[in-house]
């Protein structure tokens, strides 16, 4: 595997990119967010949905003793 796709599949199953920095050896945290970190746009979109649009407060969760949702 290239150094390139294993970094960028790290990066991609949450590896922080500060170790993601210490195994590319690089100097600088741009060095390694520049070549190996690459949000598509369909990513981007996801993240500020859940950012801008949490779930409602009734998650549906129920209580073992009342098997009523939380509010």
């Amino acid at each position: 595997m290239h150094r390139h796709t294993a970094l960028k599949l790290a990066a991609q199953v949450g590896v922080p990119p500060l170790a993601l920095q210490k195994l590319a050896r690089h100097s600088t945290l741009e060095a390694t967010m520049r070549p190996y970190i690459h949000i598509r746009n369909v990513e981007l979109a996801a993240l500020a949905v859940a950012v801008l649009d949490p779930p409602p407060a009734g998650d549906g969760l129920a209580t073992q003793a009342t098997d009523r949702e939380f509010p």
